[in-house]
């Protein structure tokens, strides 16, 4: 968000442990990437307002914005229309 100047939402569905591990397996040099990992703060759960929680890490906007933002384009179930919309694109084109 900080070079593109645009919010991010990064978004989970499930709790999980992080990346850590598979970092350090894959990087041999893994202490800068582990750095930047780390500096994008922690993930928190969201009850979205279709019941369903997920999980939310956010730049360039607040919790409290992101959260707004994921009910705004939550129509049912968990994933927001931009997403689902973006996975089935990527389906059609074979990504």
């Amino acid at each position: 968000s900080k070079k593109s100047r645009l919010p991010v939402v990064c978004l989970t569905y499930n709790e999980s442990r992080g990346i850590e591990r598979a970092i350090k397996h894959h990087f041999a040099e893994s202490g800068k990437k582990l750095a930047s990992y780390r500096s994008l703060g922690d993930r928190h759960p969201v009850k979205l307002r279709s019941g369903y929680r997920v999980y939310v890490r956010a730049s360039g906007v607040t919790d409290r914005e992101a959260e707004e933002a994921l009910n705004l384009f939550t129509l049912q179930g968990s994933i927001p229309e931009p997403v689902r919309v973006a996975k089935l694109l990527a389906r059609a084109v074979g990504a």
